[in-house]
């Protein structure tokens, strides 16, 4: 619980932008993998008939995969910082009551 709309705002804010950051920079690794790596290994998946590209076509599954991947760990980590946002503010309130 957040004592300001102000603090409440500030937590939200950089909770969701931890989420957002992870979540495409992990989708950007899960491209790299896909295309450097998984389409020259082969994959399991259904390939549709008439590919174009096969190559890109495993990139972006797999960044699309990594990108969830991504949201879920982000999420975490988002929650993580409002946690932690949180116990500083009480620390601090407990060291201001302390002193009054």
């Amino acid at each position: 619980m957040q004592y300001s709309y102000q603090a409440m705002i500030k937590a939200m804010v950089r909770g969701i932008s931890i989420n957002l950051i992870t979540a495409v920079v992990v989708g950007l690794i899960g491209l790299g993998v896909g295309y450097f790596y998984l389409s020259k290994r082969g994959v399991s998946w259904h390939l549709p008939d008439g590919l174009m590209s096969k190559r890109n076509f495993i990139a972006v599954g797999s960044m699309h995969n990594f990108s969830d991947l991504g949201g879920a760990i982000g999420t975490l980590l988002g929650v993580g910082y409002q946690v932690k946002y949180w116990w500083e503010q009480e620390k601090q309130r407990k060291i201001a009551r302390k002193m009054n």
